[in-house]
């Protein structure tokens, strides 16, 4: 159970039984564990994790945040609108499979792996394609990778920009 004190400080309290040497119950320990700064903790990292939701969702270009193993961790609004598709056809999916393979280009492939290998960020990369439910379209493509966090690998930020879709 969490209380807060007179202060506002948070703290989690346990009772437990008190067992005598001959493992008879005669009584119960409680037990105050000051946890505020956790639970600061956990409000800012939550806070930073809908700022950036915020962001990718916002984004005014189609936006897919790529793991290490180059796949899907979150799209953007704008990217599941212009492409036609759902977070279940997206999110936890390698690249290379996503619509008709449209992503399964060995050039764009090269660039994702020198993203994550060696850091090298590139824009503007230029393809022309029939995309699954938009047709044929030209996209230019950038790539950035994050830092690592803590307990979180490198992440890819891919930027798409179409030409004429609606």
């Amino acid at each position: 159970m969490e209380i807060r004190d007179n202060t506002g400080r948070w703290y989690s309290m346990r009772v437990r039984p008190y067992l005598t040497p001959d493992n008879k119950i005669e009584g119960a320990v409680i037990a105050f564990i000051d946890v505020d700064d956790i639970k600061e903790a956990l409000d800012i990292a939550q806070d930073a994790q809908d700022y950036a939701e915020a962001i990718v969702a916002s984004a005014k270009y189609s936006l897919l945040i790529l793991d290490h193993e180059l796949r899907v961790v979150s799209a953007s609004g704008t990217y599941y609108a212009t492409f036609r598709v759902s977070p279940k056809e997206t999110v936890h999916n390698l690249i290379y499979r996503l619509g008709n393979g449209q992503w399964a280009i060995p050039q764009l492939r090269a660039l994702l792996e020198d993203v994550l290998t060696e850091g090298k960020d590139f824009d503007n990369f230029r393809i022309a394609h029939e995309f699954e439910h938009i047709g044929e379209t030209t996209v230019s493509i950038s790539g950035r990778r994050t830092p690592p966090g803590v307990k979180r690998p490198v992440l890819i930020l891919m930027q798409i920009e179409t030409a004429g879709v609606r």
